[in-house]
C-alpha cells in the first residue's frame, strides 16, 4: 500500500465513524415537548394534558376492571384517553425516524397520522380510533365516526349506541337524530368545567361547531374501519422498530470504527 493511501484511510476512517454516529444521533433524536397551541386558551386537555403518557395497549388504565359495567369501562376509559393526550398544534413535527416511516409505502400516515396510543398529542381521529381500540380490547362494540367534518367514538353500550369523544371528554351520548339538545348541553358543560378562565372565543367556535356536527345523522359515516387502521397502527410499529435498530446499529458501526481507528497500530501494512 502507497503511503498516501495509508495516510488517506487512516484519516477518512474516523470521519466515516463519526458521520455513521452522527446520523444515528439524528434519527433517534427526541424533539422537545410538542409545543402548546398559541391560542389563550390554557385549559386542560386543549393545549397540555391532565395525566401521563399512556404507554401502549397494556397500559393498566385502558383495561377493563373485574366487575365494570359497560357505561362505566367506556365513561372511564373516554376521560382517560381526554386526559392523557391532548391537541397537537398544527406544525407539530415528528422526529427524524417518524418522518422516514412516513414516506415509507403503506404506513399511511398522511391519512391517518401515528395511531399508537403512547402519542403525546393528536387530532379528533386519532384519539377516536385508540378510544375505539381500548373499548373494543375490552370487549365493547366500538368504532371511529365522522360527523360532519369531526371524528368521534361509536360505542354500543348495553347494546345501544353512543358516541364519546376522547378529544374534548364528552359523553357517552345516545346516539340517534334528536341527540343535539343533548351535546349541546354535554358540551357547554364541558366548556365551563374545569377552570375558572373564560373560555377563549376560538374554543367556543370550535365547541359550537362541533355541536352542529350532531344535528343529523346522515351525513355520518365510518371513519375508515377499526380493524384497518389496527392493521396500519401494527404496520406503523414495526416500520418504526426497523428504522430505530437501523438508527442504533449504524451508531455502534461508527463508534466501532472510531475505536479502532484510535487504537495504536490498527492501519493496514503492505505485505
Amino acid at each position: 500500500m502507497t503511503q498516501r493511501k495509508e495516510i488517506f484511510l487512516r484519516a477518512s476512517c474516523p470521519v466515516i465513524g463519526f458521520l455513521f454516529l452522527a446520523a444515528s444521533i439524528a434519527l433517534n433524536w427526541e424533539l422537545p415537548e410538542p409545543k402548546v397551541r398559541s391560542s389563550p386558551d390554557t385549559r386542560p386537555g386543549h393545549n397540555h394534558p391532565l395525566d401521563t403518557q399512556l404507554d401502549g395497549w397494556a397500559d393498566m388504565r385502558l383495561q377493563r376492571r373485574e366487575g365494570e359495567s359497560d357505561w362505566d369501562f367506556s365513561t372511564r376509559l373516554n376521560q382517560q384517553v381526554f386526559e392523557s393526550i391532548y391537541h397537537c398544534d398544527y406544525d407539530f413535527a415528528p422526529r427524524a425516524i417518524e418522518r422516514i416511516v412516513g414516506l415509507t409505502p403503506g404506513s399511511k400516515l398522511d391519512q391517518v397520522g401515528f395511531l399508537s396510543p403512547d402519542i403525546v398529542c393528536g387530532f379528533c381521529h386519532q384519539v377516536a380510533f385508540i378510544l375505539a381500540k381500548a373499548l373494543s380490547n375490552g370487549g365493547l362494540n366500538a368504532k371511529p365516526l365522522g360527523v360532519n367534518g369531526h371524528v368521534v367514538t361509536l360505542a354500543y353500550i348495553d347494546g345501544k349506541p353512543f358516541v364519546l369523544d376522547p378529544d374534548i371528554g364528552v359523553g357517552p351520548i345516545a346516539y340517534g337524530d334528536q341527540m343535539s339538545d343533548e351535546a349541546a348541553h354535554a358540551y357547554k358543560t364541558k366548556l365551563m368545567d374545569s377552570t375558572d378562565q373564560p373560555p377563549s372565543p376560538g374554543l367556543v367556535r370550535y365547541m359550537n361547531k362541533i355541536v352542529e356536527a350532531y344535528a343529523t345523522t346522515e351525513d355520518d359515516r365510518p371513519y375508515f374501519t377499526l380493524d384497518w387502521m389496527s392493521r396500519i397502527q401494527i404496520r406503523q410499529q414495526r416500520y418504526i422498530l426497523f428504522v430505530t435498530v437501523f438508527a442504533y446499529g449504524i451508531g455502534f458501526l461508527g463508534l466501532l470504527l472510531i475505536f479502532l481507528c484510535a487504537v495504536p497500530g490498527f492501519k493496514r501494512r503492505d505485505t
